[in-house]
């Protein structure tokens, strides 16, 4: 009872002591829990920097923050390093740099290897978008070396394609090569995802850049499915990149873009800047390689943008190149320029002489597209210089390197040599050596257990028949025995790897499945001299049986380890053969002495296939390298026999202008052979002024990049020469320029050819010029009097106290000068369009009307020869059209008087068809066709084209008829200047047909002029105004004088331009009539004058010339002309432009509106009177009054009111009394009172 009662106490103190060391274990374990989970979580931080940099940067920070208290510095330097990578993913250049060197520092006090190269990696990254090319070197170059040995293959992986893009940017490609292979050796060994994804991108790029595109597009698409499977959109978005680079190679750029803007996509939601920045430019790239440059410069503007807002150098660098070769394109230098400069400075800043040199030779081939020769002379030279100090500096660093290799450690070379071998090779043995290790320590045991135990069964068989204790122990021995056989047994055949045990007699004691499979066969009994024939086992050559002694098993009888011994079997069970590696050791008992063997072996068949398919296809590369050698020595004696028989100068220079090779050609013309001129320059075989001019050029070539071709004028052997040279420059594959190559031409012949038709052209220029000259000329000499005695006509018609005799007089000198008028236009005409000045003013007429008006014309001159006329005009004509009228009014008149001079009988037809509209240009007018017909003399064949030439006059019947013969010539020209042909079809002695066609817009507004009331103005109301005439013809002046003088002006005159501004000085005329041809001044000169003048700023001035071209026009309204009339200028159109200069109201002579005496026509007669009167044709208006008056006397008093009324240009007055006549109650026509 007392130990009963005593028992609770004893509980409680035990449970007093056992709590608080439960409760520290349990502390412990939660402090562990929560460190694992620390570390879990940044392993998947890791992983989501390269999904989501920005979330995965809030969260690096968390967990650095966050750090749990019994954390390691390992732990501390991850968290760093997560930091410093998230951060260079969001181009924070400068807290990147920081938190990396934290985390390499801690991480090298700590010799945490791990850390210090994940931290190299970091620094690598920034130290590219800092521009650090020797911080870029070292941190590339400490990561791989401190990953040596480690198990991190991944961060190798990384660390090796860092370290061969190194090897790229500094020109050691060859480095770069081999430290990519090394990568993927090592990537193909461990199958990680993200392992792979390095290791394929290295060799994309490597074979990218090397020009082998389908080799590059198929790793890029392998880094593409690896970057899913690890996976890491960042790398994706590189790889579709790389994709979009061998597809823009290939000038396949729509799938070239498509995959660049996924790449820019996935960059933009992994949130790194740069990366979007990497997949614009390449997007540029490709822009401009399409010869898309307008559209790659808004892409580049953003890439700088970028690299501005996020400091990156060396990607601004790039950029701004880019962005130059943009802007070139587009032929804007100067923005090219500058973009230019911007990037050599940062490639100074930079420091890298590649960077420099690329820089040089961008500006020295702008500075020679702006003709600055030196200055791209001086840059060329200076790439030169800095391409040689690169090429200096890196086969130092190489120099330096082997001396570094040579003196390192003999341990540190068996590792650098371990290293390259096979990586697979080595992770089969790493687990062949741990599953031997095991297996020996289970064979050994095993084996000698089985060994003893059959002695000692034997013994207890023998002292069973002694003593039945002992056969129970040896049954229990035995049991135990059989057990540890049969799970021995197990582990042989769950094993992958051929077993075979033996005694020390080479009887097998064991074997396993995979061994009986290896082997094929397996003979019941077989001595070890018998080895190698009963299974087939021979020498590497494959025919040799191997020695039976030499064999791993027989090796290891004899107490020899015998490794990797690699053995061909071939037997019935395996005809086709295979190949084994075989490791043989003896089994030892506890004193050392032999009781067997054990030989243990695996199926390498793959393995050495893959070895001897390397082997064929490195024999198969030497050939092919061996028969491209020869080809290549072939193509070089077929160049240099071409070389040398070409008929030009053929030459190869340097990039110091030193010539490498000349062909015969080229150094005979400097009196050289081509062995002499051979590494000479220019300077030495050349004059001094030559040579320089062929250095700024051969610089320009190499800096640009560009084919160019010149010409230019020499000294040779047999006098002056000119010659024609392509130069273009010479580049290596990686675009680098090794000098220049050049052709030259003898063009002497061409020159001369050219020279002399430069010098035609000139004279016809020349001739051209003096041709208008001498028309306008000759315009202003005619006109001039013209213009006197057609104004002075009128003038003197006007009084009425002119007998009959001296009114028809008159009217006779009116028309004479009308007619030498006429013939002066013609001419003035076809040197217009012979020098195609004639330019065509369209307006709005009304179809209809316009045609009926023309033939009223033509109806007088052909009734006059009793020829019928008639109008066809088709029922579907537009009402309105837009067409110059006055020179569609001259080719019709033209054609159809030509068919009423020649036709003598008959009848003559204006026809004019709307074509059908499938003939018509659909929406943009309407085709018409105008026809003429006659019936008259007929054209032969021969001369249908000679009636088009000027001044020609077919056959003496059109002589007879007079004329200039320019009429149909400047027909056809007008017709073709409105956009058709005239064509001909004619029949002597039946008649022509002449025809055109033209597209005519069709109007969509109505025209049409109504009546006016013209009457002949007699003076102005109002004060007097002042007028100074300027003309130096004194007939044509003094007409004018007369003219205004008698409407109330005061006049003024003068004779030149000079005396015109002294005149305007003085009197301060209200209006000045300038004549613009006139010696000493003319009076374009003296009108600017006038109008520099403050004081005559409300002076008035009308221009008038006898040249009525619109250029003279222009130039007239140009020089400060009010308005501008061209001679021969009639009195009452003179007074008009004055009236409509100075606002004036005219003062008009009151017509005595009385009905003529006499009968009038009929209405039809009448109605085409009217519409001659409405176009103002005063001249077949009288021509169809005396028409009608020779038809019936009875209607002279109206023809004569009618021809008096033409006389004085009354058009409006004709006009009102014709229509006054339609309304009344005309008088009965004498034919109607016989119906």
């Amino acid at each position: 009872m007392r130990l009963l009662d005593r028992l609770p106490r004893v509980l409680a103190v035990a449970l007093l002591v056992l709590v608080p060391a439960i409760q520290v274990r349990s502390a412990e374990g939660d402090s562990a829990a929560r460190l694992q989970a620390w570390r879990t979580a940044a392993a998947e931080t890791r992983r989501l920097a390269e999904n989501d940099a920005p979330k995965a940067y809030a969260e690096a920070r968390r967990l650095l923050a966050e750090l749990p208290p019994d954390a390691h510095t390992t732990d501390r330097v991850r968290a760093l390093n997560l930091l410093a990578r998230t951060e260079v993913y969001l181009a924070m250049t400068p807290e990147a740099a920081e938190h990396a060197r934290e985390a390499f520092d801690m991480a090298k006090r700590q010799q945490d290897r791990i850390g210090q190269a994940e931290a190299d990696l970091n620094i690598d990254l920034n130290a590219v978008n800092e521009g650090r090319i020797d911080k870029l070197v070292e941190a590339s170059t400490d990561a791989v070396k401190a990953l040596q040995g480690g198990d991190r293959p991944d961060l190798l992986s990384e660390a090796l394609l860092r370290s061969a893009m190194t090897y790229r940017r500094l020109g050691q490609i060859d480095d770069s090569v081999k430290t990519t292979l090394r990568a993927m050796e090592i990537a193909r060994g461990t199958r990680d995802p993200l392992t792979l994804t390095y290791a394929y991108y290295g060799m994309g790029v490597s074979f990218q850049q090397s020009g082998h595109r389908d080799e590059a597009r198929r790793f890029f698409q392998q880094m593409l499915d690896s970057a899913r499977a690890a996976p890491s959109k960042m790398l994706e978005a590189y790889a579709l990149n790389g994709l979009a680079i061998t597809y823009a190679d290939a000038h396949d750029f729509r799938t070239a873009d498509a995959l660049n803007n996924q790449a820019i996509a996935l960059f933009r939601q992994v949130g790194a800047p740069f990366g979007v920045s990497f997949a614009l430019f390449a997007d540029a790239q490709n822009k401009l390689a399409e010869g898309r440059a307008r559209e790659a410069l808004p892409v580049l503007g953003e890439v700088v943008g970028i690299y501005e807002q996020h400091p990156n150098r060396i990607g601004l660098w790039y950029s701004l190149n880019l962005k130059s070769s943009s802007e070139a394109a587009l032929g804007d230098k100067v923005a090219a320029l500058t973009d230019a400069k911007r990037a050599a400075g940062l490639a100074d800043s930079i420091g890298f002489p590649i960077y420099q040199s690329e820089s040089a030779r961008r500006l020295a081939a702008l500075y020679a597209a702006l003709g600055d020769f030196h200055r791209a002379y001086t840059l060329s030279a200076r790439a030169v210089d800095l391409t040689t100090k690169a090429d200096q500096q890196r086969v130092g660093a190489q120099v330096l390197d082997l001396a570094q290799r040579y003196e390192a450690e003999s341990k540190q070379r068996q590792i650098e040599a371990l290293t390259q071998r096979n990586q697979k090779q080595d992770a089969e043995l790493r687990q062949r050596v741990l599953e031997q290790r095991w297996l020996w320590t289970v064979l050994a045991a095993s084996a000698i257990g089985l060994a003893g135990g059959g002695l000692m069964l034997a013994q207890l068989r023998r002292a069973h028949r002694q003593t039945m204790a002992v056969n129970t122990r040896l049954q229990a021995s035995e049991a135990e025995l059989q057990q540890q056989t049969g799970i021995l047994q197990s582990i042989l055949d769950s094993m992958g790897e051929g077993v075979v045990v033996v005694d020390r007699s080479g009887s097998r004691l064991l074997i396993n499945p995979e061994a009986e499979r290896i082997l094929g066969v397996f003979p019941p009994v077989s001595e070890p001299q018998d080895w190698s024939r009963d299974y087939g086992l021979f020498l590497p050559d494959r025919m040799t049986p191997f020695p039976p002694e030499s064999l791993p098993l027989a090796r290891a009888l004899a107490g020899e380890t015998a490794a990797d011994v690699e053995v061909y079997v071939r037997n019935p069970g395996c005809p086709e053969g295979r190949w084994i590696s075989a490791t043989g050791r003896p089994l030892v008992d506890r004193s050392g002495e032999a009781q067997g063997a054990v030989v243990v072996f695996s199926d390498i068949s793959a393995r050495k296939l893959a070895d001897e398919e390397i082997r064929a296809q490195n024999q198969s590369l030497e050939q092919r390298v061996q028969l491209r050698t020869e080809e290549l020595r072939l193509r070089t004696r077929y160049l240099s026999a071409l070389f040398d028989t070409l008929p030009m100068l053929v030459w190869l220079k340097d990039t110091e202008s030193r010539y490498l090779a000349v062909n015969e050609s080229c150094a005979a013309l400097v009196g050289l052979s081509a062995e002499q001129m051979v590494g000479k320059f220019d300077l030495e075989v050349r004059p001094r002024a030559r040579a320089e001019a062929i250095l700024a050029i051969d610089a320009e070539v190499m800096a640009s990049r560009t084919r160019r071709t010149v010409e230019a004028r020499i000294d040779g052997p047999d006098g002056e020469i000119w010659l024609e040279t392509d130069l273009a420059p010479v580049l290596d594959e990686d675009g680098t320029v090794l000098g220049t190559v050049g052709v030259s031409r003898d063009v002497s012949g061409r020159k001369a050819a050219e020279t002399a038709r430069e010098a035609a052209f000139d004279e016809a220029v020349r001739l051209a010029r003096l041709r208008s000259e001498f028309m306008a000329q000759i315009s202003h000499e005619l006109r001039t009097p013209l213009n006197a005695i057609l104004g002075y006509a009128q003038i003197l018609r006007r009084d009425k106290r002119l007998t009959q005799r001296q009114s028809g007089g008159l009217a006779t000198i009116q028309a004479s000068a009308q007619h030498l008028l006429m013939l002066i236009n013609d001419i003035l005409d076809l040197s217009r369009i012979e020098a195609d000045k004639l330019e065509l003013r369209p307006v709005e007429i009304e179809l209809a009307a316009f045609l009926r008006v023309v033939g009223d014309i033509i109806r007088v001159k052909a009734e006059e020869k009793g020829l019928a006329f008639t109008e066809e005009l088709g029922d579907d004509l537009p009402a309105v059209v837009r067409v110059d009228d006055r020179r569609l009014r001259q080719v019709l008149l033209n054609l159809l008087g030509n068919a009423v001079k020649f036709t003598d009988s008959g009848a003559i037809v204006l026809r004019v068809l709307a074509l059908p509209p499938s003939n018509a240009a659909k929406g943009r007018g309407a085709w018409l066709r105008f026809e003429i017909e006659d019936t008259g003399l007929g054209i032969t064949p021969s001369q249908i084209e000679r009636i088009f030439q000027p001044f020609e006059q077919a056959g003496e019947a059109l002589r007879r008829e007079g004329g200039a013969g320019l009429g149909l010539a400047i027909s056809r020209q007008l017709v073709r200047l409105m956009g058709g042909n005239i064509e001909v079809s004619s029949e002597v002695g039946e008649g022509s047909l002449f025809w055109f066609e033209l597209e005519l817009p069709i109007a969509r507004r109505p025209v049409g002029k109504g009546p006016g009331d013209e009457r002949t103005a007699v003076g102005y109301q109002g004060p007097r105004r002042s007028v100074l005439i300027v003309d130096d013809a004194v007939s044509s002046r003094t007409m004018m004088a007369d003219a205004l003088s008698a409407y109330g002006f005061e006049v003024f005159e003068a004779g030149d331009g000079k005396e015109g501004l002294a005149m305007a000085e003085r009197h301060r005329p209200h209006l000045m009539v300038m004549d613009t041809m006139m010696p000493v001044m003319d009076g374009l000169e003296a009108t600017h004058r006038l109008r520099t003048m403050p004081h005559l700023d409300g002076l008035k001035i009308i221009a008038v010339t006898a040249g009525a071209s619109p250029e003279d026009e222009a130039r007239s309204l140009a020089a400060g002309a009010d308005a501008f009339a061209a001679k021969p200028l009639a009195p009452d159109r003179l007074l008009d432009l004055i009236a409509e200069a100075l606002r004036l109201d005219l003062v008009y002579e009151v017509a005595e509106e009385r009905t003529p005496e006499g009968p009038v026509p009929p209405p039809e007669e009448l109605e085409r009177l009217r519409a001659l009167a409405l176009e103002g044709y005063m001249g077949p208006i009288r021509e169809r009054a005396n028409h009608l008056a020779r038809q019936d006397p009875r209607y002279q008093p109206f023809a004569s009111r009618l021809v008096a009324m033409a006389d004085d240009y009354q058009s409006k007055a004709i006009l009102a009394l014709i229509e006054r006549l339609l309304s009344l109650d005309a008088e009965p026509h004498p034919n109607s009172s016989q119906a």
